[in-house]
C-alpha cells in the first residue's frame, strides 16, 4: 500500500492489466514464450501464456494512450508473473515515457531512477552484471536491497520502443515485491547523528556521455579519509557546450568524528580531490 501510495505521489498511474497475454506480444518485447507457462484451456493464441513479466502490458498500455500525454507518460501495475525457471512472485513493473529531451536531467531513465529511490529508501541501484534483452545494452542496472537481486531499471531497447510507437526517452523497471518487503523484516540499525559540523563544497566539472561518472566518484572517495560523501546536486546539457557535453555539479561534504574541522584542513584535502578532477 505504501509503495503504490508514493508513486502516485511522484504522478503514477496504476494500470490493471490482465495477467494473460500471447507469444506475438511477448516476441515484440524481446522476450522468449517459451519461458511463460502455457494456459490448458486458452481462449485463442493471443490468451494462451501467463505472463511472465510486467513490462508487456504496461507497453501495449503505453502505445495506445502515451501519445495524448503533452510531457511525460508514467505508469505502473503490481502483479503476479510466472515463469518455468522461478516460482509464482508479485512483481511492480514501472513504465516512463518523455518527448521532452531538453537536457540530461529530463533523461527518463534518471527520471525513473529518481522516483524508484522516492518510494523505498533500501533500494540500491547498481551496474547491471545481466542484461535483459528488453533494455538497452548500454544504459541498465540491477535494483538492489542488501544481497539480493530484486531486479532491474533501464532504458527500453530502441527496437522495442520503434515496434510500440515510443519515444526513445522511454525507460522502465520492475523488481520482486515480495523480496523488498522481505527485507523490511530484517531489523534495522542506526547510528547517532553527527557531533561535529560538517564542510561543504560544490565545484562543477564538464564531463562527457563516455565518461564513467561511477569511477569517477570511486576514485574520488579514496582521496581523503575526511570526505563524507558525495551528492550530484545538478546536471545541464546546452549552450554554450559542446554536443554530447554536459555540466555536473557534485558537492563534497567533508566531517571528522572526533573534532571540529579548521577550513584550512579541509581546503588540503579538497585540493586532492580537484586535482583527480581536473
Amino acid at each position: 500500500r505504501a509503495l503504490r501510495a508514493r508513486l502516485k505521489e511522484c504522478g503514477y498511474t496504476e494500470l490493471l492489466p490482465s495477467s494473460i497475454l500471447g507469444p506475438k506480444l511477448l516476441t515484440q518485447c524481446k522476450m522468449d514464450p517459451k519461458q511463460a507457462p502455457e494456459l490448458a484451456n486458452a481462449f485463442g493464441e493471443d490468451e494462451s501464456l501467463l505472463q511472465p513479466s510486467t513490462l508487456p502490458q504496461l507497453l501495449v498500455h503505453a502505445q495506445k494512450y502515451a501519445p495524448l500525454s503533452k510531457r511525460a507518460y508514467a505508469v505502473f501495475t503490481v502483479g503476479h508473473v510466472f515463469t518455468e525457471k522461478h516460482a509464482e512472485h508479485e512483481e511492480c513493473g514501472l513504465l516512463f515515457s518523455s518527448t521532452v529531451e531538453d537536457g540530461v536531467k529530463e533523461h527518463a531513465l534518471l527520471q525513473l531512477k529518481q522516483h524508484l529511490l522516492h518510494t523505498h529508501k533500501t533500494l540500491e541501484i547498481l551496474p547491471s552484471t545481466d542484461i535483459p534483452a528488453c533494455a538497452h545494452s548500454g544504459q541498465c542496472a540491477d535494483l538492489t536491497t542488501g544481497d539480493t537481486l530484486l531486479g532491474h531499471l533501464f532504458l527500453v531497447h530502441p527496437h522495442i520502443t520503434r515496434t510500440f510507437d515510443l519515444p526513445e526517452n522511454t525507460a522502465a523497471a520492475y523488481f520482486h515485491v515480495n523480496a523488498l518487503l522481505a527485507e523490511d523484516t530484517i531489523q534495522k540499525t542506526v547510528k547517532p547523528l553527527p557531533v561535529y559540523p560538517a564542510i561543504t563544497y560544490d565545484e562543477t566539472v564538464t564531463r562527457t556521455h563516455t565518461d564513467s561518472v561511477q569511477k569517477l566518484l570511486q576514485n574520488i572517495t579514496k582521496q581523503s579519509s575526511l570526505l563524507q560523501h558525495i551528492d550530484i546536486t545538478n546536471l545541464y546539457e546546452g549552450k554554450p557546450l559542446k554536443k554530447g557535453q554536459y555540466n555536473l555539479t557534485l558537492r563534497f561534504t567533508y566531517r571528522a568524528e572526533d573534532r571540529t574541522l579548521r577550513e584550512e584542513d579541509v581546503k588540503k584535502e579538497h585540493a586532492k580531490v580537484m586535482k583527480l578532477l581536473s
